[in-house]
């Protein structure tokens, strides 16, 4: 889980209601010498977190020492919570509701005072078979396959070998596409990098057009030298992370609507 995430009590109330895994961003950006001014997407952080600006840049004062000792303070707040609760490692909290009480102090607002969290904080082991009892794992015990090697993207790059290998033009027509097909390029771009580093191929080494309705993220962090030309509609955080490559999107030729007309991508 993320959000909001930023203290040992909060990895373990976090725990305690099911999470397995956490995630921080904003105290440690912060610990690197953000000071969240809301100023991200215009390239003018002051502090030089957020920018590619040169001279902003040379106004980072953030070192790996200073991320590696706030986690390990979250580390070892959240130990010591996890040792007066009896618990002796991070799966023993996982799920467990029952040591989890509302606070008293919600009773004294008429905004909460009616807030009822009984079925909210009902352990995870009653919802399951009576036969399973409380003994029963509240963790993931089995390895999840993400299909990541039956992805789109598998097939893109055998096809975009030439230019991986010798950098011979590649262009690839009438490539079927679905909204289940999700980060469409990710993986592409990373075969680019891992030959080419940064610089990548020349523009327009690899082209590809895709034909029907792309997942999220299509095109994600698309790098140099590979453009993609998509006929049909891209669902949101399309180019998402794009790293010098090229996007095309139009409607469908078939489209009732003029495409100037519509307002979603």
């Amino acid at each position: 889980t993320d959000g909001q995430i930023r203290t040992g009590r909060d990895v373990v109330m976090a725990a305690l209601l099911g999470a397995e895994e956490v995630a921080m961003t904003t105290a440690p950006l912060i610990v690197l010498g953000c000071i969240m001014m809301r100023k991200c997407h215009l390239n003018t952080c002051p502090v030089g977190v957020a920018t590619q600006d040169p001279e902003l840049r040379k106004k980072f004062t953030g070192q790996p020492e200073h991320l590696i000792n706030f986690l390990f303070m979250v580390a070892e707040d959240t130990r010591e919570i996890m040792a007066s609760l009896g618990c002796r490692n991070f799966k023993e909290l996982i799920g467990r509701t029952d040591l989890l009480r509302p606070s008293a102090r919600l009773k004294d607002h008429w905004k909460t005072a009616d807030l009822d969290f009984t079925d909210l904080l009902k352990p995870a082991w009653t919802l399951q078979s009576v036969t399973s009892g409380k003994d029963s794992p509240m963790f993931c015990c089995v390895p999840q396959d993400h299909e990541l090697a039956h992805v789109l993207d598998r097939q893109l790059v055998l096809r975009a070998g030439p230019a991986l290998e010798n950098k011979t033009k590649v262009v690839l027509k009438d490539v079927a596409i679905k909204n289940v097909d999700r980060s469409v390029g990710g993986i592409l771009s990373f075969e680019v990098t891992r030959r080419f580093g940064a610089a990548g191929l020349p523009d327009n080494t690899v082209h590809i057009k895709f034909k029907g309705p792309s997942g999220q993220s299509f095109g994600n962090w698309l790098a140099p030298g590979i453009t993609f030309e998509l006929e049909g509609d891209a669902n949101d955080y399309i180019g998402k992370g794009l790293s010098g490559g090229h996007l095309i999107v139009y409607k469908p030729g078939m489209a009732p609507f003029k495409g100037h007309e519509a307002i979603l991508a």
